[in-house]
């Protein structure tokens, strides 16, 4: 059963440890879709406020939008990493409780042989 136990906390470990990668690659590139969003948005700003103040102005709901697409984007990479994470944790609580009663069964069966002799 320690051995059941072991292999158990071993499976859970690497699919929390595989859980915490995919949220840290996924929050990198989030944070890399604002950075990109922001720097387009400012660049829009950036070259509407040379040409006069009207066209400022009008640039200013395009970068808005700009940078809430990338928001959007970001977030949605976030929130796929953590579903698709959640899941591998899943996966590996699953199989533990498995290799767990399957240790059971056989400690159980190794018993009821002992109780029998």
């Amino acid at each position: 059963m320690k051995e059941a136990d072991a292999q158990s906390q071993k499976i859970i470990a690497t699919a929390e440890s595989a859980a915490k990668q995919i949220n840290d690659a996924a929050k990198v590139a989030a944070n890399k879709v604002r950075a990109e969003g922001n720097a387009q948005a400012e660049k829009l700003l950036s070259e509407a406020k040379s040409k006069g103040i009207i066209a400022e102005k009008l640039a200013k709901e395009p970068a808005a939008k700009l940078r809430k697409e990338a928001d959007k984007k970001a977030g949605d990479i976030e929130t796929n990493a953590q579903s698709e994470s959640k899941a591998k944790v899943e996966q590996a609580k699953q199989e533990s409780d498995k290799i767990k009663a399957k240790a059971k069964e056989q400690g159980d069966k190794l018993i009821e042989e002992a109780k029998k002799k």
